[in-house]
Parts: structure tokens; sequence; C-alpha cells
């Protein structure tokens, strides 16, 4: 543990900048202990079972006796018995759901508040090591002003987020009191309702919550492993789930690798939580795009999250970023990069390969979510550019999903001619989006790629032709369409416009309201147009 990473010598540094102090919320959150409430959550479960077989055993003797019984009354009352042992039965396990849901949202908290502890060190750390006198700091005869400027910031942000921590655990140990006054007459849906009666309440019967704390613990070692590229990854991804908790009250780092594909890095962040949710949508970025630059994806997610919630108030919908493939052009984002694997990184942007060497991972981390979510839950899986074609690459498996949308796609693959050669997803349920003047959904993209590749097919058929099957929806571009007569909007017309294309076109407006009617289940709501004729 290096110097700046002490609460006294944070403690002194704040004190010098006129900063709040963060070692005294990091220390209340650190000495926060859920097993109390965990281990009375299993105790409570294990009276509950008790109380439940001794109210079958009595439902199932009145029945018996009262077979030689000729007046109601005896047969009634131990109906009665039976049923308020139910009642008492449900309602202790719900007791027990809400003790362990605040066990782990303290064991959440407290795990957070050491990432940010140890997000806050790092950076302050780099400061440090680098620091040199600053032009401001020379003219006002402060060498190190900027630096100090800099520290100082981090201190507060450090001692927001560890006192927003310390709220939500206000909240949640308020949420557990009332909880816990639940009435034993209510009615047993009544006491059963809401996501705890979805989840058992012990979290090793939860891989989500497992998956997490697992890849936290990996997040925190690439944070003091010393190695620039992985801490920098990892701040990066401590931020983007910090985004994401904001966005959707919860969420979980489902993938997490610093090392993989030379270093660019794999992660897959849940907004929302995937253990109660009766929607999931997967959504997979494009060229461009890397995991060291999740922020523009969270805040789709989020916003797919909202209108799917607003589409199906009484459901509940987790949305999964997946940036778990070698996307071409990364290198732009990652956290190091070197000559040769930039230009290769580049070079990838001309077919489809990274989206078939991805679709095999895709599909084996598709099995892993499934696996995290409800039995029923319903899976929506989501691809933009190269994602798309991943997406549909990884469709030739049997996948645990239920729908696939392609957005603004260069081509379905190398492995499918049509979408009713998806292996698990009928045609019915595939719905594909290509804007008009999107350059890469246009031939265009595909001579360009033949030009320097050499390859006959690219990326594979158009999933916007009509010949392709599925459904083609029905939603206009949100940006400005090139009109007029002049040059330039002619060759706009025939060559594309390259505004068109990014994922947030793909995502808001019309668009967006049609990706929320499929993800929770209302293909009727999904507006629809024949598909193209050319290509």
């Amino acid at each position: 543990m290096t110097a700046a990473t002490t609460a006294g010598t944070l403690t002194a540094r704040a004190a010098a900048l006129g900063a709040p102090d963060p070692a005294g919320p990091a220390a209340a959150l650190e000495a926060m202990d859920g097993s109390a409430l965990r281990r009375l959550s299993q105790d409570t479960v294990e009276v509950a079972l008790a109380i439940g077989a001794g109210g079958d055993q009595v439902a199932r003797a009145g029945t018996e006796l009262s077979r030689g019984w000729s007046a109601d009354p005896p047969r009634t009352t131990l109906l009665r018995i039976a049923t308020t042992a139910e009642r008492t039965a449900s309602l202790l396990h719900s007791h027990a759901s809400a003790l362990e849901r605040t066990a782990e949202t303290i064991d959440r908290a407290r795990a957070g508040a050491r990432l940010d502890w140890s997000l806050a060190a790092a950076q302050i750390n780099d400061i440090d090591r680098h620091s040199w006198a600053d032009l401001a700091g020379a003219v006002v005869g402060l060498p190190k002003l900027g630096e100090a400027l800099q520290v100082a910031s981090i201190i507060r942000r450090l001692f927001q987020s560890l006192t927003a921590r310390i709220a939500s655990l206000d909240a949640a140990l308020g949420s557990l009191q009332s909880a816990l006054a639940g009435d034993p007459t209510a009615e047993p849906d009544a006491l059963r309702a809401g996501p705890a009666a979805l989840m058992p309440p012990d979290p090793v019967m939860n891989p989500a919550y497992r998956t997490d704390r697992q890849n936290r613990t990996s997040l925190a070692a690439d944070l003091g492993s010393g190695v620039p590229a992985r801490m920098k990854f990892a701040m990066s991804i401590l931020q983007a789930l910090q985004q994401a908790a904001d966005r959707g009250g919860s969420a979980e780092l489902i993938v997490y690798d610093s090392r993989a594909y030379r270093g660019q890095g794999r992660a897959a962040i849940a907004v929302g939580d995937l253990t109660t949710a009766t929607n999931v949508a997967v959504i997979v970025p494009g060229i461009s795009n890397s995991p060291s630059d999740m922020g523009g994806g969270i805040e789709l997610a989020g916003d797919l999250r909202d209108e799917a919630e607003r589409q199906d108030p009484a459901g509940r919908t987790a949305v999964v970023a997946w940036y778990g493939y070698d996307i071409p052009m990364s290198w732009t984002k990652d956290p190091g990069s070197r000559p040769a694997i930039d230009v290769l990184d580049t070079l990838a942007v001309g077919s489809a390969a990274n989206a078939a060497a991805g679709a095999p991972v895709l599909a084996a981390d598709l099995m892993s979510i499934k696996a995290m979510s409800q039995p029923s839950v319903r899976t929506t899986l989501i691809g933009f550019s190269m994602g798309s074609t991943t997406v549909s690459e990884a469709a030739r498996y049997a996948l645990p999903v239920d729908s696939l949308v392609l957005l603004g796609s260069p081509g379905a693959g190398w492995d499918t001619d049509s979408a009713a050669g998806y292996r698990n997803v009928p045609a019915s349920d595939v719905y594909t989006l290509s804007y008009d003047q999107d350059p890469v959904t246009l031939p265009v993209a595909d001579d360009l790629a033949r030009r320097q590749l050499g390859l006959a097919d690219p990326f594979g058929p158009d999933p916007a032709a009509d010949s392709f099957g599925g459904h083609h929806i029905d939603a206009g571009t949100n940006v400005p369409l090139a009109v007029g007569t002049g040059l330039l909007p002619s060759l706009g017309r025939i060559l594309g416009d390259p505004r068109h294309h990014s994922m947030k076109n793909y995502m808001q407006g019309r668009a967006l309201s049609a990706e929320g009617s499929i993800v929770v289940g209302r293909r009727e709501q999904v507006p629809t147009k024949p598909g193209r004729s050319r290509r």
C-alpha cells in the first residue's frame, strides 16, 4: 500500500486542500457487516420451512378426519390453522429474502467503497508520479497548483461517492424495516409480491451475485497491479459500473478480462438486476468501440431499459452492454496500443472475420447470462453494425434467445443466408433496421471491402433485403436527410452519409420505441415495412 492509499495521508491532504475528509465515511462503510443479517435470514428460512411443513400436515389430517365429522366447525378450524401456517411461512420467506437482500446490499456497498478508494488512490498516485511545475502555478508562485486542484477534485468525488453509498444503505435499512413489519394476515400473493419472491435468499444460489463479486475482485487486483494499461482499463470499467448503477439502480459486472484480445480487454455490464428481470436485452456494439469507453453504450442500455419498463410497467428489465469480442478499430480507445496491432485492428473493419470469431464467445456468455436470470425470462439479442454481424453469426448456435434485432448491419455474416437459417430463433422473431442513407448498409461498403481485401462477399447477405426475411422495422433516421438536387445531396443519397451510422441514431425516437416493444414481447406494436429490393 502506497502512502497515498492510507487514510491518514488522504485525511492530511484533504485538510491541506480544504476538501472533505473521505476517511470518515470509508470507515463507517468498512464497519458494516451483513453476516449477522445473513445468518438471521438462514434461520428464518428454516423456521418458515418447519411451519410450512406443519401446515401441510394439518391440512392433510383435516381432510382425512373431516370425513368422520358431521359438523363443519372442526374441519373449518383445521383449515384455518393450515391457512395461517401457510401465510406465516410465506411471510417469513419474504422476511428472509429482505434480510438477505439487505446483507447483499451491505456487501456490495463495502466492496464498492473499497474500489472507490482504490480508484482515487491510483489516480492520485498517477498524478504524484507524473507531476511537474505547471504554468498557472508558476504565475502565482505555487508551482503545484494544477496538481493540487486535481487531487482536491479526486478527494471530493471520493467523499461524494462514499456518502452516496451510505445514503443508499440507509434507504436499504429503511426498506428492511418496512418489510419486517409485514402483516401476517395479508393475502399470500401480497406477501410474496415483488422481486424478493423470485429468487432464493442464498447468494450461493445466485450466479449473477457470485460472478459480479468475482469480477470485481479481479478489477480491484488490476487497480493495484502497477501495470498502467490494466489500471486504466480497471478505472474505466469502474466508472462505467457507477454510471450503470446510476441508470439502473444496480449494476452487475458480468464479464471482466483486462488481458483479452492483445490488451483490448473484455467486459459486459448489466444495467438493472438480472436475477429479478422478466425481460433481458443484450446489446453488442460495432467498430471503433472499446470496453475502455463504455459510457455511450451504458447510456443507450439505460435508455432501452427505461423504454421497456415504460411499455411494461409490471415487468422488470435488465439490459447488458456486451463488449466481449475483438472489436475492429477499438485501438483508438484502448488503454494501450501498438502500431502493428493497430494496423491489424484497422484492417479487420473490412470483413466479417472478427464477427465470426466472436460468435462462439457471445454464445457462451449468453448461456451464462441465462443461468443468472429467471427460468422464464424473455431474452432479446441486439447488435449494431459489426455487432449485428456477430449476433447473426452467434445465432447459428443453440442460443437461449427469443428475438434478434440487427441494426445498421453491413451483413449477416458468411454462414447465414436468411432469417430462416437461425437455429433457435424463428424468422418471425428476427427484426432488422437499416437507414437508407447509412453507408455501412449500402452496396458501397461491400465495394470498398472487396477492393481492400479482395473478398467476393466480405460481410454476407444484407439483412435489410426483403429476400432475407424476418421483419423490417419501419422507423426513420433521427439525423436530417440530405435533400435537394445539388452534387453533395445526390452523392449522399448514392454513397450514404456517415452521420446516419451511429448506435445512438439507431436507438432513439421511433426506433427505440420499436426495440422496447420487441424486448417486452409486444410484436404487434412494432411498425414494419417491406425490405429492400436491392443488394
